[in-house]
């Protein structure tokens, strides 16, 4: 493969997701949908803030095993962070369409920044990279729902991508303190955290505490901690915290679905009789086993494997924080046993880093047999996760029943055994590519 071949790729990745974008801003316009109007942000506060846009906002969904009128659900800067736009928007529509204009816009932001940072490419080959940033972004599934329901895991990617671009400026509490931001925003991605301790980065765990502190003050104030209701036992459970009867391997941790899908569910397959028909999208999914020992205590032996093997490569990987959070994005959703979606978005720092790694091959004219062959296997990687080719064109290819494909995907669990292998790819390929290359 050639710079010349690698741009025209790059080129034509960019025109397909600026047209996918549009279609995305088109369809959902004016089109209210998605978790950001179940758990509308700054609700508790919106009355005092802004009372018209009170009058009209659409009250946040509280379950009735939830008490109290106040109770609140995702991280408390989901609630702090979307407060100025809320404060001047004259309209839920106002704000529903600038918060979009908004969330492509940063993102692009971000994704420039990081571009320019990166000091593992020489400054000729930054804007290739930005361009494949660009294509392998907002050619994601996964993107593109969050972007037409305005999900707040576009928040948490943003606030990634910004203390990644901070650690490689050497900015250390910067870069901590996003992170915190990132995993307040929604819980997940406090994932990320293990990098500070893993690599020694006294700065990056201040700036993580003193900015984890802040928020946490400000919603006690603003919001009130005795109201949230993430750590309410039955809320915990039904986001795939085990029960005593899932430890005793007398009930899953989470069912499978046709709505999500995670390593623990591709684990979970073989104990479900799951069958689809042709004239509709979802199957029909019964138990067909009694016992769940096998894949409950799989799952957790490899999370476990999963997470301390992580750990010991942490210390190893230098200054390369874009495998680093490579490695951290997969591990996000290989330890979730209930996987929506939205959070899909996390294993993009892993094709970012085979990007990147594209580009330094193609240039020093290195590009050979394995590469080929493990691009052909990232582009499988790819589809798995909804990205290059649109899920309705699949439907379409093979005639399927509109939405076939990604319930397929989702209740076989296909993404999340898709993380673990990127997770792997990627540490085969960091470490083991010397070898290669000398077989080669």
């Amino acid at each position: 493969m050639s710079i010349l071949l690698l741009r025209v790729v790059a080129a034509g990745l960019v025109l397909m997701a600026i047209a996918r974008v549009g279609g995305a801003m088109a369809s959902s316009w004016t089109m209210y949908s998605g978790e950001l109007l179940a758990a509308f942000p700054g609700h508790l506060v919106l009355d005092r803030l802004n009372p018209a846009l009170y009058a009209e906002a659409p009250a946040p969904w509280v379950p009735a095993t939830w008490s109290g009128a106040r109770a609140w659900f995702y991280g408390p800067f989901h609630h702090i962070a979307y407060l100025p736009l809320l404060a001047v928007s004259p309209s839920l529509m106002a704000f529903w369409q600038a918060l979009l204009v908004v969330q492509v816009v940063a993102i692009g932001a971000v994704l420039a920044g990081l571009a320019r940072a990166e000091r593992h490419l020489p400054a000729g080959h930054r804007l290739l990279f930005f361009a494949l940033l660009i294509g392998l972004t907002f050619n994601q599934f996964a993107i593109l729902d969050n972007l037409r329901q305005r999900n707040t895991e576009l928040l948490e990617f943003i606030l990634l991508v910004g203390a990644l671009w901070a650690l490689y400026r050497s900015r250390e509490a910067v870069g901590g303190a996003m992170m915190a931001l990132a995993a307040l925003t929604k819980l997940l991605p406090a994932v990320f955290f293990l990098l500070l301790p893993a690599r020694g980065l006294r700065r990056g765990i201040a700036g993580y505490a003193v900015a984890a502190a802040l928020v946490a003050l400000l919603a006690q104030a603003l919001l009130g901690w005795e109201n949230y209701t993430l750590f309410q036992p039955q809320v915990a459970t039904a986001h795939g915290f085990p029960t005593a009867a899932a430890l005793r391997g007398q009930q899953p941790f989470t069912e499978p679905s046709d709505q999500r899908g995670s390593l623990y569910t591709f684990l979970l397959a073989p104990s479900y009789r799951i069958e689809f028909s042709s004239d509709r999208s979802y199957p029909s999914v019964t138990r067909a086993s009694t016992s769940f020992l096998l894949p409950n205590y799989a799952f957790i032996a490899i999370v476990l494997f999963v997470g301390i093997t992580t750990l010991l490569v942490l210390r190893h990987v230098g200054t390369d924080w874009l495998f680093a959070f490579g490695l951290l994005g997969c591990v996000t959703l290989i330890a979730s046993p209930r996987t929506n979606p939205h959070y899909y978005v996390f294993p993009l720092f892993g094709f970012f880093w085979f990007a990147r790694r594209f580009i330094e091959r193609t240039a020093a004219g290195d590009f050979g047999r394995f590469d080929a062959v493990l691009t052909a296997a990232l582009a499988v990687l790819l589809m798995a996760f909804g990205s290059l080719v649109p899920l309705g064109v699949i439907d379409r290819l093979f005639g399927l029943f509109p939405a076939t494909y990604f319930s397929m995907l989702a209740v076989y669990g296909i993404q999340g055994a898709g993380a673990f292998a990127l997770w792997g790819l990627l540490l085969y390929v960091r470490f083991a590519r010397p070898t290669l290359r000398a077989a080669a």
